[in-house]
């Protein structure tokens, strides 16, 4: 039977294990015949589904496109065009500090950034 003692407040830190974890990571402690050994994204992609799906851990957790490092959504942003999520260091090095972040200026240096990576360049 589960009872609300199997359910917890999961921490920054607690979603960082997970994904590192199913990046082959074992927590210490445990043995595991078969580790999982998944690339970044598609770690990141069954923590999301746990967040948006199952409901399981909270949905203030993104990954940042640019670092691969997950964060609390509050520091950070997300571009609807192209669809992805930035930290706010990320964020400091594509976006002129003077545009806001909501601006039409904004999305268009994230979306130039993103094609430059999607077309052989280097994400930092």
């Amino acid at each position: 039977m589960r009872t609300k003692d199997y359910l917890k407040e999961w921490t920054l830190e607690d979603v960082r294990e997970l994904h590192e974890f199913l990046q082959g990571k074992v927590p210490e402690g445990f043995m595991l015949r078969s580790p999982p050994e998944l690339d970044t994204e598609t770690a990141f992609s069954i923590i999301y589904v746990l967040q948006e799906h199952f409901k399981a851990i909270t949905d203030e957790f993104d990954m940042c496109e640019k670092c691969k490092v997950i964060f609390y959504n509050d520091y950070g942003w997300h571009f609807d065009d192209p669809g992805i999520n930035l930290c706010d260091d990320c964020i400091d090095q594509i976006v002129p500090h003077f545009i806001s972040l909501g601006s039409e200026e904004a999305t268009n240096a994230v979306k130039k950034w993103y094609e430059s990576i999607n077309n052989g360049g280097d994400r930092t």
